[in-house]
């Protein structure tokens, strides 16, 4: 048990303004969470009309070629949002399950890509009662469910930057310097998986395959942590998540970013509990919390670690030049005792950085 964060905690109560405590973290309800809370509410519906019963949250497969694996992160969105419309998710005696599949989109009216999730509510002799298909986009959301490392300068549109993640499933963009994983040799951020040995923790390096993804290594059994590394001008918020699920998921503060100082790094040691406290990252997969909610179990030979970065700055005195504005959807109320409060912003994605680890 140690105290793992420094960097300060950021609270959005409105679409350009938050709330900066230390420790350092965000809150924001993104895209998965939304259409999660609209499916439940149509299997609320269907349910309702059948006189109701127990749930059960089968699992969401990525399509044969889609690399993501957050699974795990569709079935705790929406295990939440059902539980918020009154239904009983219960994994051991049910009356209907949800399972489904997610796959890469195209949107044909507006040219934008994203992600579709087709969910199918079964009940219990296995006769499919309805499918609901879910449109998601986003430049954090989308990479991180198909599993793509990319650059998205928060100088074009958002449609070219949905484009910019439609190409990079043929083409990742992955450099491997040394122990840290990046986007590109010419990117100020980028990872390093950091697996504990003794008392100490070592850097690992990562190989690539011939289709530019990347993987590193790490047994059943072996803790390790993630430096997050930020050697821009400007502080970053970065979205840390495992196997799609955010690295504060199960903390008493809901938050969803770290933020990193300019022209420094972080070291996260895993999943986020308390002010002081986290339970560390291991090679089996997910933290004990989801694997008793849902029954999770995990691949046996692949997991996905997965860093959104974006700036992040205090006014527009600190705006980076390349920054129109800061991003505003998403983002939610929340409230917190802590330290002192201050402003803060963020923009729009930069670069996401995907890396697999084997088992």
């Amino acid at each position: 048990m140690s105290t793992f964060y420094r960097a300060n905690l950021i609270l959005f109560w409105g679409c350009f303004l938050a709330t900066i405590l230390i420790p350092h973290s965000v809150k924001a309800e993104n895209a998965l969470q939304l259409e999660m809370t609209a499916l439940a509410q149509d299997i609320d519906k269907l349910i309702g009309k059948r006189g109701g019963g127990t749930f059960s949250i089968g699992r969401f497969t990525a399509a044969s070629n889609i690399w993501g694996s957050s699974g795990p992160d569709v079935q705790l969105q929406l295990a939440a949002a059902l539980k918020k419309t009154g239904l009983t998710v219960n994994p051991e005696e049910y009356k209907f399950e949800v399972t489904g599949n997610y796959l890469g989109f195209t949107d044909k009216a507006t040219g934008a890509f994203g992600v579709k999730i087709v969910s199918r509510v079964i009940d219990s002799d296995g006769t499919t009662l309805a499918e609901f298909p879910r449109l998601i986009f986003g430049e954090e959301t989308v990479p991180r469910m198909l599993g793509v490392s990319v650059q998205t300068p928060p100088s074009i549109n958002a449609l070219d930057r949905s484009k910019k993640i439609k190409d990079a499933l043929k083409k990742p963009q992955v450099n491997l310097r040394g122990t840290r994983i990046a986007t590109s040799a010419a990117s100020p951020y980028s990872i390093e998986i950091i697996v504990k040995d003794g008392n100490d923790y070592v850097a690992r390096s990562a190989t690539q395959d011939s289709k530019q993804h990347s993987y590193v290594g790490i047994a059943e059994n072996e803790v390790y942590a993630v430096r997050l590394i930020n050697d821009s001008d400007h502080d970053a918020a970065v979205n840390l998540s495992i196997d799609g699920i955010n690295s504060f998921q199960f903390s008493k503060t809901k938050s969803t970013y770290w933020i990193v100082p300019a022209k420094s790094n972080l070291l996260i040691k895993g999943w986020h509990k308390n002010s002081s406290m986290s339970n560390g990252f291991k090679g089996t997969g997910y933290t004990e919390p989801a694997a008793a909610l849902l029954k999770l179990k995990p691949s046996p030979s692949i997991g996905q670690i997965s860093a959104a970065f974006s700036a992040a700055w205090s006014d527009d005195t600190g705006r980076p030049r390349d920054e129109s504005q800061s991003r505003c959807d998403g983002f939610g109320v929340e409230s917190m005792i802590g330290s002192d409060p201050v402003e803060r912003k963020i923009g729009h994605v930069r670069d996401s950085i995907i890396v697999r680890y084997e088992r």
